[in-house]
């Protein structure tokens, strides 16, 4: 093969690797990628539950959950009046509505730490240590997961 015909070949290669890339641009085309382990399992993992432990944990995750839910819902109820009030102007009743939509939050946030330290309470001497290092982690974990679900809906 001469110099000439590795030339053309290496040209379309290229110019066929950047075609592909261009499609990908144009049409938005991006790589899902997959969820892996859920908190939940990690959690697990991380700090080497065994069956009992699982099963409180469990029980602890189904708590929280309906919690977060009722206090979602009550959010969202605000908010629709919160806009609902536009039609007055009132400031009074804005104001109002985002200090209860405020205390909401901050009830979540509190829900949320109450639930790890739910979780810490089930860990034996040992598990506790790895507890402490995994608390470094639980933001990151939980906020990567739900994006990562954000991005698979899309």
């Amino acid at each position: 093969m001469n110099k000439q015909k590795l030339l053309l070949i290496v040209v379309i290669f290229l110019v066929g690797l950047n075609l592909v890339q261009l499609i990908f641009i144009l049409f938005k085309i991006e790589a899902k990628v997959p969820v892996t382990a859920s908190p939940r399992e990690i959690v697990i993992e991380k700090l080497s539950f065994d069956s009992m432990q699982i099963c409180q944990y469990d029980s602890l995750i189904a708590q929280h959950k309906q919690r977060i839910l009722r206090a979602n819902r009550r959010i969202e109820q605000l908010k629709n009046e919160l806009y609902q009030s536009l039609e007055t102007g009132s400031t009074k009743i804005k104001d109002s509505l985002i200090n209860e939509i405020t205390d909401v939050r901050w009830r979540i946030e509190n829900t949320n730490y109450d639930h790890f330290y739910a979780i810490k309470q089930i860990c034996d001497s040992s598990q506790q240590l790895k507890f402490n290092d995994l608390a470094h982690e639980l933001n990151a974990i939980f906020t990567l997961y739900q994006k990562k679900q954000a991005e698979a809906k899309d």
